[in-house]
């Protein structure tokens, strides 16, 4: 087999390799969110569950979007929405994979909501 066939029929990454493109990124996605730079946004993570310190809960959370990439957004003053701390502040900056994040809004963080 030659190497120009093993390259075209084995590749693994959808051809981004020619456009100079990663799989972790997502532009479009990226675009909508420079748009509400600086403004408070609730998120919803593709995991049904996330694990921090032995605290199980959904992937739901509000804080001020300070950074977007093709690959990532930057949020600070994080309120994780848990069922047992619904106004927990995470302690420190988050980075969030955009192939993770499969929901956002502009939000006011200070509104509460039941999570069942």
């Amino acid at each position: 087999m030659s190497k120009e066939s093993y390259n075209h029929d084995h590749c693994c990454n959808g051809g981004t390799e020619t456009t100079g493109e990663s799989i972790l990124s997502r532009p479009q996605v990226a675009n909508e969110l420079k748009e509400l730079l600086g403004q408070c946004i609730l998120v919803t993570l593709a995991p049904n569950q996330l694990n921090i310190l032995n605290q199980v809960f959904r992937p739901i959370m509000c804080g001020r979007l300070i950074e977007v990439s093709d690959q990532y957004i930057e949020l600070e003053i994080v309120n994780i929405k848990m069922s047992n701390a619904p106004e927990f502040i995470f302690p420190t900056k988050l980075i969030i994979p955009l192939i993770q994040l499969i929901w956002y809004m502009p939000f006011d963080c200070n509104t509460r909501f039941p999570l069942y």
